[in-house]
């Protein structure tokens, strides 16, 4: 974070930020600025203490991946992996949190597969190892987090599994998807997030502060 860019924030500055940006909370706080911060209910140990007068933007992740989950369940997968980002190195991410609570609820065992983080965006997914946690598992079903797959073709085939393998896609972003044939999956809402923060900001100075969920 280059902070010397941030030295007008101020009492009166208005601020959007996601949970990513956990380093800034302290400067915001201290400087009074009103925040809108977008966050998926996992805000790291330590920092929660800065935003309990900021405005509260928060992605239903459990609701989100349970709906996920039961698509796949209706759609007669009982073996369900999760693969996504970050979910073993976060110390509680909400989906892992989520995929255990419905596996725990419907007797499914747990399969969690990590994918490379965004410091390796730029790399397709691991069709090898992906390949080789098939063969242990030997899951009917994956509910995908987020990631690049900037390919053509099927879900399938850019992972490494089977093409009778259903996938459900959580949290991607509208750039990545067209880019691959159709799959069920579920887009956060950022531009209505986005605009609905500035408003928020804009239309109510001064007001305390409010919780929103998507």
């Amino acid at each position: 974070v280059e902070y010397s860019r941030l030295s007008r924030i101020n009492a009166g500055s208005m601020v959007i930020l996601d949970d990513w940006f956990r380093m800034v909370f302290p400067l915001l706080a201290e400087r009074r600025a009103r925040v809108a911060l977008i966050e998926k209910q996992n805000i790291p140990y330590g920092y929660a203490q800065y935003t309990k007068s900021w405005h509260m933007m928060e992605l239903r992740c459990r609701e989100n991946a349970f709906a996920g989950l039961d698509l796949l369940h209706a759609s007669g997968c009982r073996k369900i992996a999760l693969l996504s980002c970050y979910v073993l190195s976060s110390r509680r991410h909400p989906v892992l949190l989520a995929y255990r609570e419905w596996g725990e609820a419907h007797g499914m065992p747990e399969m969690v597969f990590e994918l490379p983080g965004w410091n390796e965006d730029k790399l397709p997914p691991p069709r090898a190892a992906i390949m080789e946690f098939y063969r242990r598992h030997g899951f009917d079903g994956i509910l995908l987090g987020y990631g690049y797959f900037n390919t053509s073709g099927t879900i399938q085939a850019c992972l490494g599994v089977p093409d009778a393998i259903r996938v459900f896609g959580f949290d991607f972003s509208r750039s990545t998807v067209p880019l691959l044939e159709h799959f069920p999956c579920s887009c956060a809402p950022h531009e209505r997030m986005g605009y609905d923060a500035v408003a928020l900001l804009a239309d109510h100075p001064g007001s305390g502060r409010s919780v929103s969920y998507y």
